[in-house]
């Protein structure tokens, strides 16, 4: 269990900042066959007005954009990266949406293209980056290994269940807010919302703690549980604070002396006098990653101001709860086989799963970048339907390849050491893990383009009925992870086939 949070949020992420200045069209007009309504100009004592006529300026002002562009897509763009939303079309032109208004410039300006640049592509991934947000994704749970100890016995698993669970759906919260005030002009208030978001949720994952411990246990028996559990929930809480800033560098830098640590004990075989060693080292990895939190930042672009106090919305608060929700049922699906405990490679593939998380986010950039292509390129629905669904089909194809070769390789160090025995059994958690993360990156795809809900119904009723079919005996454990994980990914796909071709759905 990493920052592993994080992830499903990166791309919505970087659709939010990339909203004023990027955004193709969210919305296509839907008339029903009729035709747009065409602007009637005002009229007043002396005839037309047009020059007092909102719709008539900005038709001047845009003359060369409409005179030029290829089709309406091109012209919605150039109205959005100017700065006008839907909420400011209505408001200033009274018409439904940036699309509606794009085709009326479009029927209202002749067309005259001329040779020039294409503007650059937004969606530009740099591999080296994802590369070591996976390794930040993963490594972590090599953590595991050096603090086996401390969180021995049932009371110390619950511990570390609970805050995984808690910490993952507020990081996931926390990552929303953050992304979505960095699209505001100047995000106001950015460092004090995230730093106040992650001290509040960390309190909250000590209280939550504090409470399981005395309900399942004991402080004085389960103190160095608990202090790892808090620990846990604070890193991961840090981690997101840094990532959402992309402070990559530094969050790996803090965690160089916690996974060096555990891996040496993982290497050595787990020798008693390296303990006494690797529980500091963690201790000084989570410090780092909070220090760093509280007090650094990069320095935003220049003209804007990040500091003021964070004065986050009810709305806010709102649209970011599918989000928290939706890693809470991440966390759960990922984390239930190792709750049941009857199959012990399932605990050990979860890592290559955490580490796939990184070409995941590659992958999906690359995704973005060539819809934006699409909508630049596509002369018509059906042409940009069909490009879509083999972007889509491509995309998700690249995932599985890329993430069977990690799982494959952790299969391949669990058989020497009897993980994988009945091999069966492993081959079945190989299939369910790699539905489980092509699902994961569909519903990350689905959440980015508008239906959060989606990615959060579906993965719930997952969980709920992997829970169902273990818990009541229908199904084995892995039995039954591989038939949710495939009837999820069957689901998802078929969503997003159909809604991610619709090119309203790619903001």
């Amino acid at each position: 269990m990493s920052a592993g949070a994080v992830p499903e949020l990166r791309a919505t992420a970087d659709n939010l900042r990339f909203g004023v200045k990027f955004e193709v069209p969210d919305t296509l007009p839907d008339t029903g066959g009729a035709a747009l309504p065409a602007h009637q100009p005002r009229t007043g004592a002396s005839g037309p007005t047009r020059a007092a006529d909102p719709l008539a300026e900005l038709g001047q002002r845009q003359a060369a954009l409409s005179a030029n562009a290829v089709d309406v897509l091109e012209i919605a763009a150039g109205l959005e990266a100017d700065g006008l939303t839907d909420q400011a079309v209505r408001a200033r032109y009274g018409l439904p949406n940036v699309f509606d208004l794009a085709e009326h410039l479009r029927q209202h300006t002749p067309s005259a293209p001329t040779d020039r640049a294409a503007p650059p592509n937004p969606w530009q991934a740099r591999p080296a980056t994802h590369l070591v947000r996976g390794l930040l994704f993963g490594l972590p749970a090599l953590c595991y290994t050096a603090a086996a100890p401390l969180i021995a016995g049932r009371t110390g698993f619950t511990l570390v269940m609970v805050s995984v669970l808690l910490a993952w759906s507020l990081s996931q919260g926390l990552a929303y807010l953050g992304y979505a005030r960095m699209s505001q002009p100047n995000a106001p208030g950015l460092v004090a919302l995230l730093r106040g978001g992650m001290l509040a949720a960390v309190l909250a994952v000590s209280a939550a703690l504090t409470v399981t411990v005395t309900l399942v246990g004991s402080i004085t028996e389960s103190w160095s549980a608990l202090l790892f559990a808090i620990g846990q929930g604070a890193y991961l809480m840090a981690a997101t604070v840094l990532l959402v800033q992309g402070g990559e560098r530094w969050l790996l830098i803090s965690l160089a002396p916690a996974v060096l640590a555990s891996a040496a004990f993982l290497v050595l075989d787990r020798p008693a006098w390296l303990f006494p060693l690797a529980v500091p080292a963690l201790a000084t990895s989570v410090v780092l990653v909070l220090e760093l939190a509280l007090c650094w930042s990069p320095q935003p672009e220049q003209g804007a101001r990040w500091d003021g106090r964070p004065q986050v919305s009810g709305r806010e608060l709102a649209n970011a709860l599918p989000h928290a929700g939706y890693g809470l049922t991440v966390a759960g699906l990922v984390a239930f086989p190792s709750v049941i405990g009857t199959a012990p490679f399932a605990a050990m593939v979860v890592l290559p799963l955490s580490l796939s998380m990184g070409p995941a986010e590659w992958l999906l950039y690359r995704y973005r970048a060539r819809i934006y292509d699409l909508l630049r390129g596509s002369h018509g629905l059906r042409g940009f339907a069909s490009g879509a669904r083999r972007t889509l089909a491509g995309t998700v194809g690249r995932y599985l390849a890329s993430t069977a070769v990690l799982v494959l390789a952790a299969l391949a160090i669990a058989i020497p050491t009897g993980y994988a025995d009945p091999l069966w059994t492993a081959l079945l958690c190989c299939v369910a893990y790699l539905a489980l993360g092509a699902a994961l990156m569909l519903s990350l795809m689905l959440q980015t383009c508008g239906f959060p809900l989606v990615a959060l119904g579906t993965c719930a009723l997952a969980l709920l009925t992997e829970i169902a079919l273990v818990g009541t005996g229908l199904l084995d454990l892995v039995v039954g992870q591989c038939a949710v994980s495939l009837a999820l990914l069957a689901v998802l796909a078929t969503h997003a086939l159909v809604a991610l071709a619709d090119p309203a759905r790619h903001h």
